[in-house]
């Protein structure tokens, strides 16, 4: 497809020659992170790693058939809790030099290597590239500034199918709270790159659009990003991420779940949305039961009670008038 090409070659454009050179380059990953990962309650749709510890619970990553390596990656170590590593639907392994499973889905298959190298220098400088890439017939750029006291709204994006929309976000502290999404013109998450190449915290929280949630690829090399409530269709590039929920038996509050299906360069042609890889329950763990909507009871009217008429006073009991 001619998305494809675009995408593929922007990518390319803004890496090194070494990183290319190695076995895996970012875009191999939905997610990576320069140092940690901790979250739980959800899940991470697409090859997942981070420089530094990931700690995950009641949760569930899964990298599609034809990737290289495990779907879970880490420099230093990889602690699990109620959760699953996958390979389409069949049992993937976990590459870390410390791996820690309880209740894993696989727990006999870990490689004590992760095969990865110069991702952090590759990160850099896509988002410094981002940043200065000039703009022609199919590659647009805009700014846009968020008020960080203006927690709500919409964000409108516009677009044709061939382009890609490079949104570049310059303040040191973003949040997109309570943000719907609109997009135009045939626009959709594969031909958009989020880029935050200032950006100390992030926060991505009660946002989303019908279908893809919070459409597009995220580039935030320096910053911690805060994420939970919210689905990302695209990618996740960030220095640490936290997706932690407020209850971690995933009855309340849930993480963040990136779908990283919708890179057509990770999973040729496999598209977005309704046609992506269906995603599984958000994690492993149970289900919370519903709370019934209870039906209201009736307040019983009550009958009325008739008028008394009154009945005339008979001739003989009428009271004689006063006498003067």
């Amino acid at each position: 497809m001619k998305t494809f090409f675009l995408f593929t070659a922007f990518v390319l454009l803004a890496s090194t020659n070494q990183a290319l050179a190695n076995q895996n380059v970012l875009f191999d990953y939905a997610v990576y992170a320069k140092n940690s990962i901790h979250a739980d309650c959800s899940d991470f749709q697409g090859k997942t790693a981070a420089g530094g510890p990931i700690d995950l619970t009641n949760f569930m990553v899964r990298m599609p058939y034809g990737n290289v390596g495990c779907a879970l990656e880490s420099q230093t170590s990889v602690y699990l809790r109620n959760a699953k590593v996958l390979v389409g639907n069949d049992a993937s392994c976990v590459g870390a030099p410390n791996f820690t499973a309880v209740n894993v889905q696989p727990t006999d298959q870990y490689n004590p290597l992760a095969q990865f190298q110069n991702l952090n220098e590759e990160l850099d400088h896509l988002s410094a590239s981002l940043s200065s890439t000039l703009q022609t017939s199919t590659v647009k750029q805009i700014t846009l500034h968020l008020d960080p006291n203006h927690n709500h709204g919409f964000i409108s994006l516009t677009g044709r199918l061939q382009d890609i929309l490079i949104v570049n976000i310059f303040e040191t502290d973003v949040q997109i709270k309570n943000y719907g999404f609109i997009l135009n013109g045939g626009l959709g998450p594969q031909n958009i790159i989020w880029n935050f190449p200032n950006a100390k915290t992030v926060t991505l929280a009660y946002s989303g659009m019908e279908g893809y949630g919070i459409p597009g690829t995220f580039v935030a090399p320096h910053a911690l990003v805060i994420f939970n409530n919210a689905l990302i269709t695209g990618a996740l590039f960030a220095d640490a991420i936290i997706g932690q929920a407020s209850d971690t038996t995933c009855q309340g509050q849930v993480g963040g779940q990136v779908n990283g299906s919708c890179l057509i360069n990770v999973i040729p042609g496999v598209g977005c949305g309704e046609n992506a890889l269906p995603s599984p329950s958000p994690c492993p763990c149970a289900s919370p039961a519903p709370v019934p909507t209870c039906t209201p009871v009736p307040t019983p009217v009550p009958t009325p009670v008739p008028s008394c008429t009154p009945r005339p006073t008979p001739p003989n009991q009428q009271q004689s008038p006063p006498h003067h």
